[in-house]
């Protein structure tokens, strides 16, 4: 059985809270794991992201919040708005 589990964070930091034998019993349980460490560019999350969300849903009109971050996005990075557009 081969099981993938994909952490927005390091695994120690889910049980940072605990006790100190309750981490203890988290770093057993990390140990049967195998640590891949994803590390993208913005401009590459940004890409994912438009290629993984899909909706029929389109606004009439973005958001006075959203206009403001694709003028500021287009100003600053144009090579990624086009990206962004897609989101």
């Amino acid at each position: 059985m081969l099981i993938v589990g994909v952490l927005h964070q390091a695994f120690e930091e889910y049980a940072h809270r605990l006790s100190h034998q309750l981490r203890d019993e988290w770093a057993k349980i990390q140990g049967r794991f195998i640590d891949l460490p994803v590390n993208t560019a913005g401009e590459e999350q940004i890409d994912l992201i438009s290629r993984a969300i899909e909706s029929d849903h389109r606004p009439k009109a973005p958001s006075a919040l959203a206009r403001t971050v694709a003028s500021l996005v287009h100003r600053d990075r144009p090579a990624i708005a086009s990206a962004l557009r897609s989101c």
